[in-house]
């Protein structure tokens, strides 16, 4: 009798450290950013933006999103989300004119966007949830003009 309590008590307390070790894999932390907004050419289809993030593994019941507030020099405010599914860890040269827009953005902000240059921002900032599920942001910087060249 005491055996067998002894293998569930046994079997309770590795289930406990298992639970324990998946459920701190599944954070991820950015260490850092940066953002650069590429110059246009011709011979590219797009417009395209070095999207740089810096972070730990992600564990498998995470899935992180990074939301890019742009807010111009004439006021015009814009929010753009990108999935981490879509993104590699470190560097990534992505073509904004199809990450940011969809069938229901309107012609005026795919112009605004395909034609924004550095001179042009007031300031992006980079927000990054741990899941799209979750409320609070994990990281957020703030990128001026001067940083995105």
């Amino acid at each position: 009798m005491k055996t067998s309590i002894k293998k569930k008590l046994n079997l309770v307390i590795n289930f406990l450290f298992i639970l324990i070790f998946f459920s701190s894999c599944s954070k991820i932390e950015v260490k850092d950013s940066s953002l650069k907004i590429l110059p246009y050419n011709e011979n590219e289809r797009g417009k395209f933006w070095e999207i740089c993030i810096n972070y730990n593994n992600i564990g498998f019941s995470e899935k992180p999103i990074a939301y890019f507030e742009v807010v111009s020099k004439n006021n015009r405010h814009q929010t753009y989300s990108i999935d981490f599914i879509h993104l590699k860890q470190r560097c990534n040269k992505q073509n904004v004119l199809v990450s940011f827009t969809n069938r229901h953005t309107s012609s005026e902000e795919f112009e605004w966007l395909e034609k924004l240059e550095p001179k042009d921002v007031k300031y992006i900032e980079l927000k990054i949830k741990s899941d799209y599920r979750k409320t609070g942001f994990i990281y957020k910087k703030t990128f001026l003009e001067s940083d995105l060249d």
